[in-house]
């Protein structure tokens, strides 16, 4: 309680006082306070380390320690205090990094008597020096001083002990700070590879803003396996290695993939003969063991790709003829298939689409080769006979809607054809409603329901009806209910009457 009357008693002097800084220094558009007075309104730069500094002198300006353009790491706290800088101030224990472009830099601190004086600052690396917090309550005073660094950008690293404060950063007028990054994740956190094998990891480092996004990778046992720049890992032997990528913007923050490497030892194929016919395609998959991992590293091979292509497991039959295909592993164990490829039968009608009137008919004709096929004839089948039936080809339509026609071969070669089939609609006018999301929608509708329709649009239009949309009763169709279609006025996009 003592410390705290203390501190207030301090903080109302100073401010009865004044440091003598313009209270109307300026901001520029990067947050940061331009300093336009000198402490004690000097000619030049009178402000020393320990002095009571509420804004930046001449030639400086300040950045709040809430800037996110900083990176902190530890345990740290905003305590929020009138007489801090911006009302806040950094508390607690760890590191902060600063990424600047400048030749000097001031930090602003709060002497206090339960704070650290191991505080220590390092530029580029190189350890600058070490700056003492503890002493009677001094608010926004400067704690470390460095000027005469060479202009340009340079990384700002203060370890703060325990108790510790941090409430801004006084550089040159002419400086900025450079976002550091706060994050990096990886595309993956774990990852199983074959000996021999390859696999890539991306980062995403956050926020989107960071100036230099660069990243350098590392593998805990080269042996095991390596990794390249571009995050390419190379499999070497059974083991497990920690791949790390790590930024290079000066934040130092990492994340890592653990890599488990596996020896194979045996492979099988889900089929070991296959029979196909000309044009085909089937896949044959690879079951790896120890471990279960399928189809990983595996080189897949033909003994004639012009009968019989291989790419990743799947077949395709070119020509009639027999190939063994072969998968083989990283480490030179095989299994193989035999495949038999035939020619095949073909069967193709005189249309694919047929559109008919409720009453009409029409004649679908197919085409069979090879002729032994061919004269075992074909069988004709609807998918549905209350819209169309079909007799040895010729079709009827009953009730409008749509079926599919299929002609069937003696080895089951088929051809189809969609047959549509729509209700006389002489008495009815066609309503298309183009939606805003590109889809179009058709009704065939009396005059009235037309009318009704343009009316409640108009009405919606020009806000006279707050009804927000249209119900329009779908018909039941081929295999397809009654419905209710809702137009949503704000989804119409245009409509027309035919």
């Amino acid at each position: 309680m003592k410390n705290k009357f203390r501190f207030s008693l301090v903080v109302f002097l100073i401010v009865v006082l004044g440091c003598f800084t313009s209270i109307f220094a300026a901001a520029n558009n990067d947050g940061a306070e331009i300093g336009t007075a000198n402490l004690g309104n000097t000619v030049e730069n009178s402000a020393k380390v320990g002095n009571t500094l509420y804004h930046p002198e001449k030639g400086w300006k300040r950045y709040d320690d809430t800037d996110t353009r900083m990176l902190s790491k530890g345990d740290f706290y905003n305590w929020a205090d009138k007489g801090y800088y911006n009302g806040s101030i950094k508390y607690g224990k760890g590191t902060v990094l600063i990424k600047f472009y400048g030749s000097k830099f001031r930090i602003i601190m709060h002497y206090f008597p339960d704070r650290s004086n191991n505080n220590f600052v390092y530029v580029d690396n190189t350890k600058l020096g070490q700056f003492n917090e503890i002493g009677d309550s001094v608010v926004q005073a400067i704690g470390f001083e460095k000027t005469g660094l060479n202009e340009g950008i340079h990384i700002l690293r203060i370890d703060l002990g325990n108790n510790s404060t941090l409430d801004a950063l006084d550089i040159d007028d002419t400086g900025y700070l450079i976002q550091l990054a706060k994050g990096i994740t990886l595309s993956k956190t774990t990852d199983e590879l074959l000996t021999n094998q390859n696999d890539t990891l991306t980062t995403t480092v956050t926020p989107d803003n960071t100036a230099n996004k660069s990243i350098a990778w590392t593998s805990s046992d080269e042996s095991i396996a390596t990794v390249d720049q571009t995050g390419k890992i190379t499999a070497l032997k059974a083991g497990q290695v920690n791949i790390t990528a790590t930024t290079q913007d000066g934040s130092d923050l990492s994340a890592s993939c653990v890599v488990t490497v596996k020896e194979p030892t045996a492979i099988n194929l889900n089929k070991t003969t296959d029979s196909l016919t000309v044009g085909d395609t089937d896949t044959l998959t690879a079951k790896v063991t120890p471990d279960d991992i399928a189809s990983k590293g595996v080189i897949w091979s033909s003994s004639d790709e012009s009968t019989v292509k291989v790419v990743n497991g799947t077949l395709t039959a070119v020509k009639a003829g027999t190939v063994t295909v072969t998968a083989t592993t990283a480490d030179g164990k095989t299994a193989t298939c035999t495949v038999t490829v035939k020619d095949p039968t073909t069967i193709s009608l005189n249309k694919t689409t047929d559109c008919l009137t409720v009453g009409d008919t029409d004649t679908l004709t197919a085409k069979v080769t090879p002729a032994d096929i061919a004269s075992k004839g074909v069988t004709w089948s609807s998918s549905d006979e209350s819209t169309v039936k079909v007799v040895n080809g010729t079709l009827t339509a009953v009730k409008a809607g749509t079926a599919t026609v299929t002609a069937t071969t003696a080895d089951g070669k088929t051809a189809t054809c969609t047959v549509t089939v729509v209700d006389q609609e002489s008495s009815k006018n066609k309503l298309t409603v183009y939606m805003r999301n590109e889809v179009t929608r058709e009704y065939y509708l009396t005059e009235n329901e037309i009318d009704d329709f343009i009316n409640w649009y108009n009405a919606r239009a020009n806000n006279q009806t707050t009804k927000a949309y249209y119900i329009i009763n779908v018909p039941s169709q081929g295999t397809s209910s009654a419905k209710k279609d809702y137009l949503l006025f704000d989804k119409i996009l245009i409509f027309s009457v035919e």
